[in-house]
């Protein structure tokens, strides 16, 4: 049965979840509820939604800390797939793009190409 609105025992719950140092076994017992009633209460939407807010609002003072980490990491250690997240992070990297060709290639106008291409280089050169 899907819960309709969060009372003190969930808040608590989601507290002590969040600490990761008890069971759901022991977190029933504190809280007073039987321990499948936990684990009901961690499939149930409206109190995933809260979960995940509170450890948002847990977690946001840390997260400049653990992106400092993450680049000293990448850095000092040379971990490439720490540096890849640390840019995708600030997208400043993207994942593969496949590009399709269409149109008739055999009718492309080259020495145009050629012409448009080396009027490119004399721009960047000055």
């Amino acid at each position: 049965m899907a819960l309709k609105k969060l009372d003190e025992r969930h808040y608590r719950v989601i507290e002590l979840l969040l600490e990761g140092v008890k069971t759901n076994r022991q977190i029933a017992e504190e809280v007073g509820v039987h321990y499948n009633t936990i684990t009901n209460w961690q499939k149930d939407e409206l109190f995933q939604r809260e979960f995940k807010r509170t450890l948002q609002t847990h977690t946001q003072p840390k997260l400049r800390l653990l992106i400092d980490s993450m680049i000293a990491n990448a850095i000092t250690e040379g971990n490439a797939a720490m540096a890849k997240l640390v840019l995708q992070m600030n997208d400043m990297l993207t994942d593969k793009v496949e590009v399709k060709q269409t149109g008739d290639s055999d009718n492309v106008n080259r020495e145009e190409l050629r012409a448009r291409l080396e009027s490119l280089r004399s721009q960047t050169d000055k």
